[in-house]
């Protein structure tokens, strides 16, 4: 079965979930952290997408996609 929304709302949760997952499982996934972070800014919520962004580049200063996302 198809899922019923390609790119929609409940694709962008589950992703954000997964990736929370991956987080809970390895906290120093940073690019678990910058994808949540893009995932959440792409929905407009800038504070939580920040956070995971300044994670990411945190957990690895030399992260360039994570810097030019900021």
């Amino acid at each position: 079965m198809a899922p019923s929304h390609i790119g929609g709302e409940d694709v962008e949760e589950n992703a954000m979930s997964l990736f929370r997952s991956a987080l809970a499982l390895d906290p120093y996934d940073y690019r678990a952290a910058h994808n949540l972070g893009v995932l959440l800014a792409d929905a407009g919520r800038n504070d939580a997408a920040i956070d995971w962004l300044v994670s990411a580049v945190s957990i690895d200063p030399g992260y360039v996609r994570g810097w030019r996302s900021l």
